[in-house]
């Protein structure tokens, strides 16, 4: 299992879940995305799984349906303009 949670309040806040399979199933992504210097997108049903939003949680977190991974060499990244 593998999902992220984001918090309708506080949308600067990600939440990642996961079971062992999901862990290893991320990394191998993240992996592969460093490989590649490239990026790849997760999406519900395929690599990512509905969290089930329960208690407090129910109204304020959203599971998300869609994640994108992407791989940028810092070297692009212009730091001045942050």
């Amino acid at each position: 299992m593998l999902s992220f949670i984001t918090y309708k309040d506080a949308p600067e806040q990600l939440e990642i879940v996961a079971d062992s399979k999901g862990v290893n199933e991320l990394v191998d992504y993240l992996l592969s995305i460093k490989k590649g210097k490239d990026h790849m997108h997760l999406s519900i049903g395929t690599e990512l799984d509905e969290y089930p939003i329960t208690g407090p949680r129910v109204g304020k977190t959203i599971s998300a349906k869609h994640v994108r991974l992407e791989y940028e060499d810092t070297s692009s990244w212009n730091l001045s303009e942050k």
